[in-house]
């Protein structure tokens, strides 16, 4: 999968560090308390002026004791990019741009409506496209 590159050098950003870690802190939170939680983790990227938020396929076992191969390998699990979550100055408010699977590429034109605000609605909205 040939996927969008998250602009800038990794893991430099501009977003404060307080605030990319209470945010996290939110979000893993909250990703925890949906039913997706159960087959993936959430990871989130802070970079440039964004968080990027991505599915990590949990490890499953294909009969008792024995995880499916994919997992064996080292990077086997698959990452899914839900968007990225736009940083405004304000930990509260923030903007969404979904990952659009059609071009490749990240939402900024706001095709798909999406409204933001907090890191909690935020992450809802993602989910909301997951796996399709």
């Amino acid at each position: 999968m040939a996927r969008a590159r998250k602009p800038g050098t990794p893991g430099r950003t501009t977003i404060p560090r307080d605030a990319v870690k209470e945010t996290t802190r939110r979000l893993t939170k909250s990703f925890k308390q949906t039913a997706e939680a159960e087959l993936a983790s959430l990871a989130v990227i802070a970079q440039q002026a964004y968080l990027y938020l991505e599915t990590m396929e949990r490890p499953f076992e294909v009969m008792p004791g024995l995880v499916a191969a994919r997992f064996a390998k080292k990077g086997g699990a698959r990452r899914t990019p839900l968007g990225r979550m736009v940083w405004t100055g304000n930990p509260e408010i923030w903007h969404l741009q979904l990952f659009k699977w059609s071009d490749e590429c990240w939402d900024t034109e706001n095709e798909a409506g999406c409204t933001g605000g907090t890191p909690e609605e935020c992450l809802a909205e993602a989910l909301l496209g997951w796996g399709a």
